[in-house]
């Protein structure tokens, strides 16, 4: 992601990518497609029919990292739990609705009027489908069109292009469940960018803010290093105050070190957004059932996002003490490749794993679309700085940093989870 041979690729009109190269995309869309995703040494640069995990985006900018199931075959371990098999009751072993639930006490019900917008660079032809075929395995009532709960649109209200495959699909399917996991009762909206630059991207975000939307989740990124003055002429388009805005903080620790960078990523870092980070959520004894430390598989080259800004400065609501300007993050959720999620994908083949920090934003929407409106109206992520409850994540690291609580779960704030991952949404 901080790569130099990707700092020179952000400048082009088409961006950067997180990710290693897969299957080309040959949409008119993609036709100059981002450069290639700096190589992790334990995730594929393609799909594979071995446990390896490998990226969903690999010539695109989504937070997704498809995790087949058991984890073990590479000789692959977790630095904060063993990849000993499954760790949740949904097929494949990922983490189920049930189980989401439980670890950060959402409710059943309630979320009605509520829209969840997920925003994506494509669409694909079988997201309804797919959607579908979640909701019914888990008990979660119907979303369609035909209701009038789903909404599939492009960023000018029109009906995506589906272009063939464009690696966004896993994305897709992931976003939408997590919005339904966390709320079965919210109306969704699902908007394609069509194009994966930060003026479609913007332009996507601006759609679903003006219609309708009441939580917008980002699930995509790139260093702030490597696309300087495009991105601060599109941080507007992440502005929308009086609606909750998460976005991942990606999946390369802190700085995004793991693959040379010396940045937390764009649009996280934006002091008009809740920045998401990534736990690893495993089961435990107690009465919560469940215990969680921060995301770091220094293994596969992964972890959390998180960082000082050095381009964005600090808002009024954040009092870290040891960076001058916008620290990424303020909330956190399952993010990790040792405690996946399960998701329905079948351009995937159907059941599959999923993680990254792209599980955690749209996690956290769908939670907080049950908070009162005056949580969610607050600016960014300062909800999280005033409110509760919380649990406090303490343990595990996101890579090296001169500070610890930047990349160290310590108790109270820390970068890589913000003020903890949530005790139910906020009141």
């Amino acid at each position: 992601m901080g790569s130099a041979a990707r700092a020179a690729g952000a400048c082009r009109a088409v961006f950067a990518a997180i990710g290693a190269t897969v299957l080309l995309v040959t949409a008119p869309a993609l036709a100059s497609a981002a450069p290639v995703r700096p190589a992790a040494s334990g995730v594929s640069d393609s799909r594979s029919a071995t446990s390896q995990p490998h990226w969903a985006c690999a010539n695109g900018l989504c937070d997704a990292i498809v995790d087949p199931r058991p984890s073990t075959a590479a000789g692959l371990r977790s630095d904060v739990f063993n990849r000993r098999g499954p760790e949740g009751g949904g097929e494949e072993g990922g983490i189920d609705p049930e189980e989401l639930r439980q670890a950060y006490a959402i409710p059943t019900t309630g979320g009605a009027g509520q829209t969840i917008a997920v925003i994506e660079g494509f669409s694909y032809r079988a997201a309804a489908k797919d959607l579908a075929k979640y909701r019914a395995r888990y008990g979660i009532p119907a979303c369609t069109s035909a209701s009038g709960c789903l909404t599939i649109v492009n960023s000018a209200g029109g009906a995506p292009a589906n272009h063939g495959f464009t690696e966004w699909e896993p994305e897709v399917a992931l976003d939408l469940d997590m919005a339904s996991a966390a709320c079965p009762e919210c109306h969704i909206m699902l908007v394609s960018a069509e194009e994966e630059n930060w003026k479609s991207l913007g332009a996507a975000v601006n759609y679903a803010a003006s219609h309708g939307a009441t939580e917008i989740s980002n699930s995509y990124g790139l260093a702030e290093e490597t696309c300087g003055a495009e991105c601060g002429e599109a941080e507007a388009d992440w502005n929308h105050p009086g609606i909750f805005v998460s976005v991942s903080s990606g999946d390369y620790g802190y700085d995004n070190e793991f693959v040379f960078g010396e940045s937390p990523s764009f649009p996280a870092a934006l002091p008009t957004v809740a920045a998401v980070g990534g736990t690893a959520l495993k089961k435990a004894r107690g009465a919560r059932g469940f215990k969680e430390r921060v995301w770091g598989e220094r293994g596969l080259g992964l972890g959390t996002g998180s960082g000082c800004s050095s381009t964005w400065a600090k808002p009024s609501w954040q009092h870290d003490p040891s960076c001058a300007g916008r620290m990424t993050n303020d909330v956190s959720a399952v993010a990790a490749c040792a405690t996946p999620v399960s998701v329905y994908d079948s351009t995937e083949g159907g059941w599959i794993d999923l993680c990254g920090t792209s599980v955690s934003s749209p996690l956290l929407a769908g939670i907080e679309s049950h908070a009162s409106p005056s949580s969610r109206s607050r600016p960014g992520g300062e909800a999280f700085y005033t409110e509760g409850p919380l649990f406090d994540v303490k343990g595990g690291s996101n890579g090296r940093c001169s500070v610890a609580y930047f990349c160290h779960g310590v108790a109270g704030y820390d970068g890589p989870t913000g003020n903890g991952s949530p005790d139910g949404p906020l009141p």
